[in-house]
């Protein structure tokens, strides 16, 4: 399915929900919208990833970043297949998304990883995605609060944001002439370095006592009403989970969330229980 060319933000495959999503593009603290040649290094002071949709046919502790580049030509920043010779059809023009972009978010799930080293809460954004409803037929739903996968400690060494630039292939003595140059086919390297670091701000760069330098003029865009904060599980709310699923739960878990009244012996959620125990007649009442 190619959908690359029919939506305005960022579309990636999302490991966490096993679908392709829409992604917000990332806001500065004063509401700037980061560089596209700051993408790459957002995810990487968060121990994130975009993964490319080779992640659909591998395991979870086999990951597939995508390659975030610099074209040598158009200068614009864009996303590619993990592999140096693509095996899937992912591509995002991250320049052209950042003039077309209609959602935005600064992200303040996610901080960097000099702010929190134990890294996001995946299992609550997972669970925030579930509770929106979306249909599985629905084509990249939107996915508040996710901006790609956390790189957790079974992962292989050293997996991270790839970028880099595309490379000419050329001989490694002797130089080719401006024509010949021309018409040499393109060799992706995977460089591990971020493309440029001089133009990236990071949101946790900015203090309350600083004040930001005038905005660049540029094109507008649509803007959405604030991003709802992921939801957190309650203890309640994942015990019960649990159940739904047919996973079971522990017995304290069980004596944890239920509670059996002493005069009517029905049963009751413990979120309530207080509230029926100060009203109880000592009867059992069947609507």
């Amino acid at each position: 399915m190619h959908l690359r060319n029919n939506f305005k933000n960022i579309l990636v495959y999302c490991r966490l929900v096993e679908r392709m999503v829409t992604l917000a593009w990332p806001l500065r603290s004063n509401g700037d919208k980061i560089n596209p040649d700051g993408i790459a290094t957002f995810g990487r002071r968060r121990g994130l990833m975009l993964e490319c949709k080779c992640a659909k046919k591998t395991t979870k502790q086999d990951p597939r970043s995508c390659r975030i580049i610099e074209s040598p030509a158009m200068k614009d920043i864009i996303g590619l297949c993990h592999y140096d010779n693509p095996r899937c059809d992912f591509y995002v023009n991250f320049t052209e998304v950042y003039n077309t972009c209609t959602l935005t978010s600064t992200y303040a799930n996610l901080p960097t990883l000099e702010r929190n080293t134990s890294g996001p809460d995946m299992d609550a954004l997972e669970v925030a995605f579930a509770l929106r409803g979306y249909a599985d037929d629905e084509i990249a739903p939107y996915f508040p609060g996710y901006f790609g996968e956390y790189i957790r400690d079974d992962f292989p060494e050293r997996t991270t944001q790839l970028g880099g630039s595309l490379l000419l292939r050329r001989k490694a003595k002797g130089s080719a002439s401006t024509r010949r140059l021309q018409n040499t086919p393109y060799n992706r390297s995977q460089l591990l370095a971020p493309t440029s670091n001089n133009r990236y701000w990071e949101i946790d760069d900015f203090y309350p006592t600083h004040s930001a330098s005038a905005p660049v003029a540029g094109p507008s865009r649509i803007t959405l009403e604030p991003v709802p904060a992921p939801v957190v599980e309650t203890n309640e709310e994942r015990q019960l989970r649990r159940l739904k699923a047919g996973q079971g739960v522990t017995s304290q878990s069980f004596h944890e969330i239920f509670k059996r009244c002493g005069k009517c012996r029905q049963v009751f959620m413990a979120t309530g229980f207080a509230a029926h125990v100060s009203g109880c007649l000592g009867e059992v009442v069947i609507d």
